[in-house]
């Protein structure tokens, strides 16, 4: 009887690794596409703050103090 659940609990174990193994293949791939996207992303913004902050504007637009 005891050999009966051990083995049985072994098979569902065995069952939730090959599932989980699975669902990693499956999505953890997803997230890194997903997460090379976002720092792509975030290059492109600082590129972009960097070439705004060198944006010089004409004297008759500059603010007066």
């Amino acid at each position: 009887m005891w050999e009966y659940s051990l083995t049985w609990l072994i098979v569902l174990f065995l069952i939730n690794l090959v599932s989980l193994s699975i669902a990693w293949n499956i999505y953890g791939s997803r997230i890194n596409v997903l997460i090379d996207r976002k720092e792509e992303k975030d290059l492109i913004f600082d590129q972009l703050r960097k070439e705004a902050l060198e944006l010089k504007l004409p004297k008759e637009h500059t603010p007066r103090i």
